[in-house]
């Protein structure tokens, strides 16, 4: 008791009133001898080295006598290997009571088909799945706690528990002890899928850049006949519709024709031994040009893109001319990250090329420095 009171303090004062009442001793009749019995007790403390020392102060009546008692730091040592001890003690009473060692039938059907309670048995040693009130506790706090919520406590009582994992378990739920390894969980998990999720990505990308893989010169195109050269654009365009997720208008057919030569290569590159007619001098189409193929080229001429605000159908419009056009130049980047960061600011500028993008506008600028 005296050993409560004082804590690690060295030194304890209390009134012989507030002693005689937590024994208790009878005051009333005769507080001279009640004193003298308590002082007789310190004696024995002191004698038997649980005190240092101890003093009677009495400057009246035996009613308001006090007793002064000191300890030393040995005591101290001593409280706190006596503590450890009977912890231990208690912590092995209450393991021996729990402990039941009958087995339980875990396949009971009538008590033990849940899937959710057999993976929390499961999680548990076999020292503690032989404990006959933890089944029933299991599913109390199935009722009353979430699912992983338990999982993870049991886990968290499994890792740490050294001596009563009943105790353990119903105070982990409680107090959520298991919180930070929750966490820590969780980040794992986290961490899994966003590498599972970028490896699937960039899987994605490489069977797209296998997809587009451009086998055919545009020189090759143009000594096409006329109504084969019509047929293979006419499937770019619908090709071109599907991928911007748009549909036939003067303003996509604009777009189509700023951008159509790889489009066209794209579909070409895909047909096979085709015996090919020439209807009209290629050197006169590249001598002579309209202003419309003058415009066309204007736009496809990396020098003028640079300086000209191009219109799209839709982001990922946009997005493929930047692939198409980071190809075209041999510009040397890490695409996929590129593409990422620009999702995120909108923008991307590096020591070889620069690109923007306005949602509103739908207005995309690329440029190569």
């Amino acid at each position: 008791m005296i050993t409560k009171w004082r804590f690690n303090k060295l030194f304890l004062l209390k009134p012989a009133f507030y002693i005689a009442r937590r024994v208790p001793l009878s005051w009333e009749s005769n507080p001279r001898r009640t004193v003298l019995r308590i002082e007789k007790s310190l004696i024995q403390l002191k004698d038997s080295n649980h005190i240092l020392n101890y003093e009677l102060v009495k400057k009246g009546k035996w009613d308001t006598a006090e007793f002064k008692i000191y300890f030393s730091e040995e005591h101290n040592k001593y409280k706190t290997m006596n503590f450890f001890d009977e912890k231990a003690i208690t912590d092995k009473m209450i393991h021996l009571i729990e402990d039941r060692q009958n087995e339980v039938a875990v396949n009971t059907p009538d008590f033990f088909s849940d899937p959710y309670f057999e993976n929390i048995l499961n999680t548990f040693p076999e020292v503690a799945k032989k404990l006959k009130s933890l089944p029933q506790t299991i599913r109390d706090a199935l009722q009353r706690y979430d699912y992983k919520y338990v999982k993870a406590t049991a886990e968290y009582t499994s890792f740490n528990c050294k001596a009563s994992y009943l105790k353990y378990f119903k105070d982990a739920l409680s107090n959520n002890w298991a919180e930070t390894y929750i966490a820590k969980q969780e980040l794992k998990e986290e961490k899994r899928l966003k590498d599972s999720n970028k490896i699937i990505e960039e899987a994605v990308i490489v069977e797209d850049n296998k997809a587009n893989v451009i086998t055919k010169t545009w020189d090759e195109f143009l000594v096409l006949e006329t109504k084969l050269q019509e047929e293979i654009e006419e499937k770019a365009y619908k090709d071109f519709l599907f991928q911007s997720n748009s549909s036939d208008s003067k303003v996509m057919r604009g777009i189509f024709n700023k951008s159509k030569k790889s489009l066209i290569l794209k579909i070409f590159s895909t047909y096979e031994n085709l015996e090919t007619i020439v209807t009209e001098p290629v050197a006169s189409e590249k001598i002579y040009q309209t202003e419309e193929e003058k415009k066309i080229t204007k736009y496809q001429n990396p020098l003028l893109v640079a300086s000209e605000n191009n219109e799209y159908a839709s982001f990922s419009h946009f997005l493929l001319a930047v692939k198409k056009f980071v190809e075209e130049h041999n510009i040397s980047i890490d695409l996929p990250e590129v593409i990422s960061i620009f999702k995120l600011l909108g923008e991307y500028e590096d020591f070889s090329i620069k690109f923007t993008y306005d949602e509103t506008t739908k207005i995309g600028k690329i440029i190569k420095k």
